[in-house]
């Protein structure tokens, strides 16, 4: 699905990142205690860093924080703000949306429009998808794209195959109306009869797990051995691992190839090819079969932040490009990102005239909550209701 805009541009970007970083150097014994096979590691699979939240940071605290240094950054009136999408796959809540409570507490308009947008990795591309239309229909003039997901804090670090994968991050993009910016064009293709290659069964009502009931919650918190030696439960994430190298190495490619032939240009045309950073192989791999060199396709995303998931993309932008951007400079860039649904999405959007905050690392604030803080907080709700 082809979709170009013109006369709208991304903005500003602010990146924010956990405090904690894990190297693999802190993981020897995984390593057999040896560098030398750390340092394999890190050259044959990319593993190197990655920021992990910790365990009472949520998605939303990590977006609301890359919010605020957004708009203190640029200025911004919050009460021209008028929309705010929250695009996330772990939320604070089953319901209301999460976008109400970072609503909230960005201090944003009444008549701000806010929503939830659940996505995995490919969400900051569908944010920005979304956010086009939403000025392309003529009803905004702008619009707060705010991304966040944590999806390492829960991991175990002796989970081999996954731990070593994954960081945390939250982002925040600013999309606004601009006469004679130039033209974007996005690419989305959705294969949805691949949905549960990437997927977690037990966290939704199709289970019907009633976690009241303790046989329930023993069934669903029950591990169990898989094929690849691992221990999983119906609690956590479902990978069809070759189904899921498949549609990336492939579907992804295809879909930027058509991008750019839809568009009228080729790999001389561009700058960069910024991609989803899931790993390593994976990234090599469709950069090639794009028709992309390796040089134009970075991979110090996944190497310094670890995978987070859809924020991986601009963390890669601004790692690679940060200081060229905030010094004025423009990029000829396009990016790609595909995952969980399963949905790939490529944009050709030339990057220049816009602002970069510097990333910073997140900061509890004032007043902060810890889990048990708001267990005890809940609690009292309902006793006093």
């Amino acid at each position: 699905m082809i979709k170009k805009f013109s006369d709208i541009k991304m903005s500003g970007l602010s990146l924010v990142l956990p405090s904690r970083e894990i190297s693999i150097y802190d993981e020897l014994q995984y390593y057999g205690n040896s560098e030398k096979k750390a340092e394999r590691a890190h050259k044959m699979a990319g593993f190197w860093k990655r920021r992990v939240a910790d365990g009472d940071v949520t998605a939303a605290d990590l977006g609301v924080a890359a919010a605020e240094k957004l708009i203190s950054s640029m200025s911004l009136d919050r009460s021209r703000i008028e929309a705010m999408l929250f695009v996330v796959q772990q939320p604070d809540y089953g319901g209301p949306c999460t976008s109400y409570s970072v609503h909230h507490r960005l201090g944003l308009s009444k008549d701000c429009y806010v929503t939830d947008i659940v996505q995995g990795c490919v969400g900051w591309c569908f944010g920005l998808l979304s956010a086009f239309q939403m000025i392309a229909s003529g009803a905004y003039d702008s619009v707060l794209l705010v991304n966040g997901d944590t999806p390492a804090k829960h991991l175990d670090p002796s989970d081999r195959i996954n731990a070593p994968l994954f960081g945390d991050a939250g982002v925040a993009t600013l999309v606004e109306r601009c006469e004679g910016s130039p033209e974007v064009v996005f690419n989305l293709d959705t294969f949805s009869d691949g949905f549960e290659a990437l997927i977690t069964p037990g966290a939704g009502a199709r289970l019907s797990f009633d976690v009241r009931k303790r046989s329930d919650l023993d069934e669903l918190t029950a591990t169990f051995d898989t094929a690849n030696g691992r221990k999983a439960c119906m609690a956590e994430s479902y990978m069809d691992g070759p189904a899921v190298f498949e549609f990336s190495t492939q579907k992804a490619p295809a879909g930027i190839r058509y991008l750019m032939s839809h568009v009228g240009k080729g790999v001389d045309d561009y700058d960069m090819l910024f991609l989803h950073q899931a790993n390593k192989q994976i990234i090599q791999t469709v950069g090639s079969n794009a028709g992309f060199p390796a040089e134009k396709v970075p991979y110090s995303g996944f190497e310094n932040f670890g995978n987070n998931t859809m924020c991986s993309i601009p963390s890669t932008l601004l790692h690679e490009k940060g200081d060229l951007l905030r010094s004025g400079g423009s990029l000829r860039a396009l990016f790609c990102a595909f995952g969980n649904g399963l949905v790939s999405c490529a944009i050709d959007m030339p990057i220049c005239g816009m602002k970069f905050v510097e990333t910073s690392v997140y900061e509890r604030p004032e007043g902060f909550k810890t889990t048990g803080e708001w267990r005890t907080y809940w609690r009292e709700k309902f006793i006093n209701t």
